[in-house]
């Protein structure tokens, strides 16, 4: 599990909390000195085999089985 706080330009290891079950979603955390300002937050997966999520897919009328990092704007006041 990788976290950009910069749009994707760089990445830092997360740690990943327990119960850590095989082909299940994991919460994770980061320790960050936030700063005001404003971030574009990126989290992406690798699996056991080496996959890692791309970062963009097809587009797929329907949304079904979308499975790309997503951005999600932050702003530190």
């Amino acid at each position: 599990m990788e976290v950009s706080l910069d749009n994707g330009k760089t990445w830092q290891q997360a740690r990943l909390r327990e119960p850590n079950l095989a082909q299940a979603w994991v919460r994770w955390d980061i320790d960050w000195d936030a700063r005001p300002g404003n971030y574009k937050l990126q989290a992406r997966a690798t699996d056991e085999r080496g996959n890692q999520q791309p970062a963009r897919i097809p587009f797929n009328q329907k949304g079904y089985l979308y499975w790309g990092v997503v951005t999600h704007s932050i702003k530190v006041s």
